[in-house]
């Protein structure tokens, strides 16, 4: 209660992991705790020093490059995989809109290849209604031609290297079957062409 949230944010960057961290930054501006700016202007102010405030510092110099906060602890850690494996970097929270007007979003989306990457947590997913409401996003965006890639938190936790495997081939996979064509074309002898069907 006495406390405010940046400096909260600031205490605990002194006994957290980073990605404890960011997950904890991350909700605290979803929740309007305390934005990113907020914290940054704190933490010039107490002129706190050390190799943790300066983890802090990075968190909060990515936080303020977007928009808008990350949706959930899963997407921080999707996120920051994707920031250390030197792939090309999504657009997070990606909004879209099907043939209908409907409107949806993506968690972390690459738009000229098509691909969706979404962070699919079990609990975040638990109600029926959910679970339709997400398997129906999925087909509105595989019928406009998106690929939806699912990642999970045990993914994470045992796969990480595999994870960024499937999405790097992903990536390729699109920008290799738009350079050339998928199947090649096939030759019809004359003949067959003026037989009539």
């Amino acid at each position: 209660p006495i406390t405010t949230g940046a400096r909260t944010l600031i205490d605990l960057a002194s006994c957290l992991d980073e990605e404890a961290l960011a997950i904890v930054v991350e909700e605290a501006w979803r929740k309007e705790i305390a934005a990113p700016d907020w914290v940054q202007t704190r933490l010039k102010k107490l002129r706190v020093r050390g190799r943790r405030t300066g983890a802090l510092a990075e968190i909060l110099s990515d936080c303020r490059k977007r928009d808008k906060p990350l949706e959930s602890a899963l997407e921080v850690r999707v996120w920051r995989l994707l920031k250390r494996s030197k792939l090309p970097m999504p657009i997070p929270n990606y909004e879209f809109r099907d043939d209908f007007g409907q409107p949806g979003r993506i968690d972390f989306a690459y738009p000229s290849q098509q691909l969706a990457i979404e962070a699919e947590g079990f609990g975040f997913h638990g109600s029926r209604d959910v679970f339709e409401k997400d398997r129906l996003r999925t087909s509105r965006l595989v019928a406009l031609g998106w690929r939806v890639m699912p990642v999970t938190w045990k993914q994470l936790d045992e796969q990480r290297d595999q994870v960024v495997q499937r999405i790097r081939l992903a990536l390729g996979f699109r920008t290799e079957s738009i350079a050339k064509p998928a199947v090649k074309p096939v030759a019809v002898p004359k003949a067959a062409q003026n037989h009539p069907t």
